[in-house]
């Protein structure tokens, strides 16, 4: 699993999980708005939008005590992008939202550089049942994340299935 920070403005920002899937899953959830008119039967609906969900589960552990941080670390990195970045307005203390948290993300060759934002993330930081006891440090060695995402299509999302000469095919949704 691959996130990437604040597209476009900061796309040189990224981190890397190395992580164990226990579930992958994708939804579209088109939106209809359902109308009636006076000497119809039935309703005549009228389309709005589809959303596209991608929720997943991942276990991400330290294969030893050094490693310990760098989970932690970017499980904090991952927390973070459900929060924007704020700016000083100028001449005040006032501080507005200066970025929203949207993430790019790459799961293999499945799902490449879709730009999203987190609607959901929890974290199981008991999932492992293994918990380094050390002098130094004491935390539990993995933690499971489920992540829930929203997509952004980055371009214009149709159907294409009466226009013969696109050039487009169908796997080209996972793009």
């Amino acid at each position: 699993f691959e996130s990437m920070n604040h597209f476009p403005l900061h796309p040189e920002r990224f981190i890397t999980f190395q992580a164990t899937f226990s579930g992958l899953k994708e939804s579209y959830k088109p939106d209809w708005t359902p109308n009636e008119f006076f000497g119809r039967s039935g309703k005549v609906y009228t389309y709005k939008n589809t959303v596209r969900d991608i929720g997943f589960k991942f276990m991400i552990w330290a294969p030893n005590r050094i490693a310990l941080n760098l989970v932690k670390q970017r499980i904090n990195w991952l927390a973070r992008h459900t929060y924007p970045s704020y700016t000083n307005i100028k001449n005040s203390s006032t501080k507005i939202i200066f970025e929203a948290p949207i993430i790019k993300f790459t799961i293999g060759d499945l799902f490449k550089n879709l730009p999203a934002i987190i609607t959901n993330i929890d974290f199981d930081w008991n999932a492992l049942k293994r918990w380094e006891l050390s002098k130094d440090i004491i935390m539990p060695q993995g933690v499971e994340v489920s992540l829930s995402l929203t997509i952004l299509h980055d371009r214009l999302m149709q159907n294409y299935g009466y226009a013969a000469d696109n050039g487009i095919d169908s796997s080209d949704m996972y793009n």
